[in-house]
């Protein structure tokens, strides 16, 4: 328990009783899960007090202040977060050229440009999804979105569906595991860790099931078929993952 916090005086208590939001509501009123507001709170970035009895209380001013001092359409999430899971990733990726490699092969400039756009676009998404508690529907619709057009444009470009596969497991794997050292740093605590890693499994399984899914039916239309079993083998194991 943080001992930076400010001790509400009891004379405060029942002076604008609808103004003092406890932890869970002032959570779900930034849109944030309960662990990402407590962190934030105990590092003095959102203004929090102690109650008496110990509980923490967030004035709705104060968290109405935090905001929209955040710049126009900056995403809420824990601090630091984003910028160690980007700066991972691009390390994941030049330690590994040959997750890539045949991507290129198969693509120009102009449809590398795009893919690459599309990954910052769906790391993001991804950011955004273990950030919030509310407006997730939104976010794995926009992810699917992306997976879809991954797997039809894989499917196009005659790329091999076991790599098409391949690259979404890497990129989860490797937030994953940023996700993991961040943890040995102490700046996140082992069940933020476990709820982390539970939200990045969901919303990237839901990205590859969204891929194989097109990749099937954009075959189908052009009048070929996947290898036989593997397919389905390949949505019915990103399935199971998630359940």
């Amino acid at each position: 328990m943080s001992e930076n916090l400010e001790r509400l005086p009891v004379s405060q208590m029942n002076i604008g009783e609808r103004n003092w939001l406890n932890l869970g509501e002032a959570s779900r009123f930034l849109g944030v899960h309960p662990t990402t507001l407590r962190v934030w709170a105990d590092q003095g970035q959102v203004r929090a007090f102690r109650t008496p009895g110990g509980h923490r209380r967030f004035s709705r001013q104060d968290l109405q202040h935090f905001v929209t001092t955040r710049q126009s359409g900056e995403d809420i999430a824990p601090n630091g977060l984003a910028q160690h899971l980007f700066s991972h990733t691009r390390r994941e990726l030049a330690h590994h050229p040959d997750v890539l490699a045949i991507w290129q092969e198969h693509h120009d400039e102009a449809a590398r440009d795009k893919q690459r756009e599309s990954g910052r676009r769906l790391l993001g998404l991804t950011i955004q999804y273990m950030a919030r508690e509310r407006g997730r529907t939104a976010v794995v619709r926009d992810a699917r979105g992306i997976g879809a057009a991954y797997g039809k444009d894989a499917a196009l470009a005659g790329f091999p569906l076991a790599h098409t596969a391949r690259i979404i497991l890497f990129f989860r794997d490797s937030l994953n595991e940023a996700i993991q050292q961040r943890n040995k740093t102490g700046s996140e605590t082992d069940a933020e860790e476990l709820r982390l890693g539970r939200d990045l499994y969901y919303i990237l399984d839901e990205v590859l099931v969204a891929a194989l899914d097109a990749y099937e039916s954009t075959l189908q239309r052009a009048g070929h078929h996947a290898i036989p079993g593997k397919l389905s083998l390949a949505k019915e194991t990103a399935e199971e993952s998630r359940s």
